[in-house]
């Protein structure tokens, strides 16, 4: 349990930076690769700014490697919404084997418990705030992940007849009414 990246430690991953805040992040559950989305601002000590930014928006482009992952997000801080895609190479698959290396056997159950189809895909979303990961599939076209409402559309890339890509679109929309 102490060598799991999600409850343990998190070593050699971005997750410690992270973890806490009201933002998500795309996440290869084969590497544990994480890319950020800023919706929320927050200074070096975890703290959320609360005032708008100057610039409001930017683009932020990673890519993780010939055989991971590249996203490419536009975030809007001050109205709170981010759009953009990710392209999947061999990160596209689930990778048993690599993902035991990473989660520990409960975290690894909660999060295929979490999943709404039996073949999702090596890459998703991670909520910050709770740790909950939901995978990208063929067939889900939206779903809401902490504070976040995501519609995404998973699509061919170029001449390719696989599916090799996720466009998506994230909006802020915390709770209006708490029971």
């Amino acid at each position: 349990r102490e060598d799991c990246k999600l409850c343990g430690d998190a070593q050699g991953t971005l997750l410690p930076i992270y973890k806490g805040q009201d933002n998500l992040g795309i996440i290869s559950l084969n590497t544990f690769d994480i890319s950020y989305i800023e919706i929320n601002r927050y200074d070096d000590y975890g703290r959320l700014i609360e005032e708008a930014d100057k610039n409001g928006s930017g683009t932020r482009i990673n890519n993780m490697g010939d055989n991971g992952f590249m996203s490419v997000i536009s975030e809007n801080t001050n109205r709170g919404y981010a759009s953009g895609s990710v392209s999947m190479n061999k990160e596209k698959e689930l990778d048993m084997d690599k993902v035991a290396e990473n989660l520990c056997t409960s975290c690894l159950n909660q999060v295929m418990d979490n999943q709404w189809t039996s073949n999702p895909f090596g890459v998703g979303m991670i909520d910050f705030a709770s740790g909950e990961i939901i995978l990208f599939s063929e067939t889900i076209r939206g779903f809401t992940l902490g504070n976040y409402y995501v519609v995404c559309n998973a699509r061919k890339s170029g001449d390719s007849e696989e599916i090799s890509e996720v466009s998506m679109h994230i909006f802020h929309c915390p709770e209006r009414y708490q029971k």
